[in-house]
């Protein structure tokens, strides 16, 4: 099959205007009688229009590509991303995918034909997709829908033959980046065997050229700075955090006295979701809305006493992270659920604190501070008590660097812990990120949960995975209440990044080593020196 011609000669004219959509625009040569398509009426001295009709066909085709090759940006003779599931979507766009079906519910349909229904309305080459070899699809593919609305926002038509349509992507729950799709219109000259019926030689059509994210037509940005002086001030400000989107992701919430939240049932701040899913934070373009906490909380050293989250709380939480991140990709729990990589969270003091995953809920990321940390953390301390089934710390479950470095500095803990793996006094585990003059005291009590064996068990943190510790003390006691794997008075397991001029209490280590199995550091042995 042949993907068609262009008509962009004035001598194609009259073909033109029989083809729907395809007529040159702004052409002396055309009277306003010869100007009739699809049945409206263009003067000379009108702009070209889309029909209705081509519109909403535009606009199908642009949500075939926003849902099979989500929307990624496509330069014009680029090759196609996926371009299996584009022919998928061009197939169930004209309902030719039933006959394909297979016993499991699913689809199994032959390359050769994914192509030719991709190359229809798709330029640029499809890899792999001219063999009678079959892919499988999956029935999930049956509820798979777009979590926003394409609505046209502008049409153009540049030169002749070629439609620039820009969408906003609308959404209830927050911005997206508008975007542009070009369109150029072509003579069909072959009809593959399945599209007889739906298409005749000579018939046109358009097909989709490039993809343009349109980050210039976003809302300015204007940062505010909110002052919290109360504890329903506090749960105010969690509850606009985990509410907004763009526009208030980079305020500055500052402490301007002591808050006391006894009694007060907390929501994590920072437990908030992006439009779209959470494995597109990579591209910013798209959904500006980030995920997580990225403004900046200032303590301005004041104390938040009494923070509570129970068992039933995390059990709740839980529930709520399954059904809107079934991968777990996002989750934690603590005064912040997730710090985002553009976050800073400083000059804090959390005193007499209780976070309680619960060690044998299935709660991952807990830490009375956050659950989850990709930004910054200065001169924050905490005191209380946490408990969780993984990825557990007295301050931060887990650390981890996402594009920018995590920072943890100047911080302090004085924490009971329990957990059943990944558990630290102040870091449950640091997947990169540098925590540096950091020190804990107080307990960490490795603990069964069923059959699974505890491990990465840490005075300071449980395992570092590419993290670096530089100038940190750890003066908490290990206990294991079962046999475990990978047990440290500073760090369980080390297999990456650093541990440089570091101490440990030798008073309550003397059952374990300071860094019970490491590998892959640099230097290649830990620096921990054992004081007392």
């Amino acid at each position: 099959m042949k993907k068609g011609k262009i008509g962009l000669m004035l001598g194609l004219a009259v073909l033109l205007i029989a083809l729907s959509g395809c007529a040159p625009s702004g052409e002396d040569v055309l009277s306003e009688q010869e100007s009739q398509l699809s049945g409206s009426t263009i003067s000379e001295s009108e702009p070209p229009s889309l029909t209705a009709e081509e519109s909403a066909l535009l606009s199908e085709l642009a949500s075939v590509y926003e849902l099979k090759a989500g929307g990624k940006t496509l330069e014009e003779g680029e090759e196609l991303d996926s371009p299996e599931l584009l022919g998928f979507g061009v197939l169930r766009m004209y309902r030719l995918d039933e006959q394909f079906r297979d016993s499991e519910g699913g689809w199994r349909i032959p390359k050769r034909v994914l192509g030719e229904a991709c190359g229809l309305f798709f330029q640029g080459d499809q890899p792999g997709l001219d063999s009678d070899a079959s892919i499988h699809f999956s029935t999930y593919l049956d509820e798979q829908t777009l979590p926003f609305t394409l609505q046209e926002e502008s049409a153009v038509s540049p030169e002749p033959g070629i439609w620039e349509v820009t969408y906003q992507r609308q959404s209830d729950r927050g911005i997206l980046t508008p975007v542009t799709y070009r369109f150029v219109c072509c003579e069909l000259e072959e009809v593959p065997p399945l599209f007889e019926e739906t298409f005749q030689p000579g018939d046109a059509l358009f097909q989709l050229v490039s993809v343009t994210q349109r980050t210039d037509l976003l809302p300015e940005q204007e940062s505010q700075v909110i002052e919290i002086s109360t504890a329903e001030e506090l749960l105010a400000a969690a509850k606009r955090i985990n509410e907004s989107g763009y526009l208030q992701q980079n305020d500055t919430y500052l402490l301007t006295a002591d808050i006391d939240l006894t009694g007060v049932e907390w929501t994590p701040i920072g437990f908030n979701e992006r439009v779209l899913t959470f494995q597109d934070e990579d591209d910013p373009e798209r959904d500006p809305s980030r995920q997580g906490f990225n403004g900046v909380f200032d303590g301005q050293g004041h104390t938040i006493t009494g923070l509570t989250i129970t068992e039933e709380q995390g059990a709740a939480f839980i529930e709520v992270r399954s059904r809107k991140f079934p991968k777990e990709t996002m989750s934690g729990m603590g005064l912040f659920a997730l710090i985002g990589q553009n976050g800073t969270v400083r000059d804090l003091r959390l005193e007499n604190a209780q976070v309680l995953g619960g060690s044998a809920s299935g709660s991952r990321y807990v830490g009375l501070l956050a659950g989850t940390c990709y930004g910054t953390v200065e001169r924050v301390s905490v005191q209380g008590t946490v408990s969780g089934n993984s990825y557990t710390g007295g301050l931060i479950g887990q650390l981890m660097s996402l594009g920018s470095e995590a920072v943890v500095r100047d911080c302090t803990a004085e924490v009971e812990v329990e957990c059943n793996r990944y558990v630290g006094g102040l870091i449950g585990i640091s997947s990169g990120g540098i925590t540096a003059d950091c020190q804990v005291s107080g307990a960490v009590h490795a603990v069964p949960d069923g059959e699974v064996i505890p491990s990465d068990i840490g005075g300071l943190v449980g395992r570092c995975s590419s993290g670096n510790f530089v100038r940190c003390h750890a003066q908490a006691e290990v206990f294991t209440h079962a046999e475990a794997w990978y047990v440290g008075g500073f760090c369980g397991m080390a297999n990456g990044g650093s541990i440089l001029d570091c101490t440990v209490d030798g008073s309550l280590t003397a059952a374990w080593e300071p860094v019970n199995d490491y590998y892959n550091l640099v230097p290649e042995e830990p620096e921990v020196e054992i004081l007392g």
